[in-house]
């Protein structure tokens, strides 16, 4: 039996919907799933003997999503990694020209010039910046602590 109100760290969650009409594909948004785990891999704060998805889900009400899952180390701020989560997938997808509004919102491409089929172009994009890092935390409108 557990006391889950006593867990030392609250779970994240997070669906991001994507719009796969405006987005060129699901290449991208493989690409921006796969970076994504890794990204939860390399974090210091997130548990890494916990439970953690990053995957590709179809939903009725949202259509295609990036569903996000992990934990937090015991004692670190889940509103920080959060943020920290935030920043770098917004990033990520702006790189890979990936609409993450709703496709009713949407009325042209998500940005001027975002062309399909050129994949060859989004696998070379470098996204070792947005790895867990001081600068990615102040991103995040956290102080990051000194070590």
């Amino acid at each position: 039996m557990h006391n889950w109100s006593r867990r030392p760290a609250k779970s994240i969650y997070i669906l991001i919907p994507i719009v796969p009409e405006l987005s060129g594909g699901a290449d991208r948004v493989a690409m921006l799933a796969e970076f994504a785990g890794r990204w939860l891999k390399a974090h210091t704060s997130i548990d890494q003997e916990s439970y953690q998805k990053s995957a590709l889900k179809l939903s009725s009400t949202d259509g295609l999503c990036l569903e996000v899952t992990f934990f937090p180390v015991r004692g670190a701020k889940t509103r920080q990694i959060r943020s920290e989560f935030i920043v770098m997938i917004l990033d990520a997808a702006k790189r890979f020209k990936l609409c993450l509004m709703r496709a009713e919102v949407r009325s042209s491409s998500p940005w001027p010039g975002a062309q399909n089929g050129d994949e060859e172009e989004y696998e070379k994009i470098d996204l070792t910046d947005l790895l867990p890092s001081k600068e990615l935390t102040t991103r995040a409108g956290y102080k990051p602590k000194m070590s």
